[in-house]
């Protein structure tokens, strides 16, 4: 996959089939639609683009008041799941208090009509996009008649009857639920961690202070978690106790017969299996 940090360097591709959106969790909705257009570019014969913003919208556009959102996905971690979804371009728009006031006919024309080639543009249920977020599915198929491109929604992927959506998932885990997070997302939920420090407890186990290396990606609720530890030498088991002082996270991980290469590691990557707490 190719990945297009500034536009001014894209190269336009053969047919463009495009998405555009956040995609914070790439979640299993998310995974629905991207499958969706590497169809449709495959039976075209042309190239699926997707469409991403960084930072996240909500970190310019929101007030003093208003705490920054916590992200699923830092845009690394997006453009890793996107590659091995089979994406075959990635172009990150910069987004800006300048951008944010870009109307929806001027994005479409100047952006993915003269920039990007757009064929056909791939959307979700209910997307909204642009200046007041007045861009929806019956403007774009209008503008599309205009310039030569059709568009295609998809219908929403439910689980167990409750639409799938980034919000649900940050509640879910904002409450401690992340076997139920996992069935949205696709995948169990992960944050990559800096070890602060490591101390002897005078036996086997490893057992480490952690922060996370993104300072907004979501950590979840307060707990006591089976985990997977995922290292450059492999993948150990482990626990992760969550507590929170003056609302900052607090991650203590412990892994049993801790192996000489996690005592080594300067990063590793948690991966949350279970509650413990929740399931005594």
């Amino acid at each position: 996959m190719k990945v297009y940090e500034d536009i001014q360097v894209f190269d336009k591709p053969h047919k463009p089939i495009v998405t555009m959106g956040i995609f914070d969790g790439v979640h299993w909705g998310h995974q629905q639609l991207l499958r969706q257009i590497c169809t449709h570019a495959h039976q075209a014969g042309g190239e699926t683009v997707v469409v991403t913003f960084w930072p996240h919208p909500r970190h310019i556009l929101s007030t003093t008041h208003t705490a920054p959102i916590q992200l699923l996905t830092t845009f690394e971690e997006k453009a890793t799941i996107l590659s091995q979804l089979g994406i075959d371009h990635l172009l990150k728009i910069k987004f800006t208090k300048a951008f944010s006031q870009l109307s929806t006919e001027a994005f479409v024309q100047q952006v993915l009509v003269a920039r990007v080639g757009m064929t056909q543009l791939v959307v979700g249920h209910d997307h909204r996009f642009g200046k007041n977020r007045t861009g929806n599915t019956a403007l774009l198929r209008e503008l599309g008649l205009r310039n030569n491109f059709t568009v295609k929604e998809i219908a929403p992927t439910l689980v167990d009857g409750v639409k799938v959506s980034s919000t649900k998932i940050r509640q879910l885990l904002l409450q401690g639920q992340v076997e139920e997070a996992r069935g949205y997302l696709g995948r169990p939920y992960e944050v990559a961690c800096t070890i602060l420090q490591q101390h002897a407890d005078g036996k086997q186990d490893s057992n480490f202070s952690l922060t996370a290396m993104h300072p907004y990606k979501l950590i979840p609720a307060g707990g006591h978690y089976a985990v997977q530890v995922v290292h450059p030498k492999g993948t150990n088991n482990g626990t992760l106790r969550i507590t929170r002082k003056y609302n900052t996270p607090i991650m203590e991980l412990t892994i049993a017969n801790g192996s000489r290469e996690t005592r080594h590691t300067a990063n590793l990557h948690i991966q949350f299996k279970k509650n413990l707490r929740s399931s005594t």
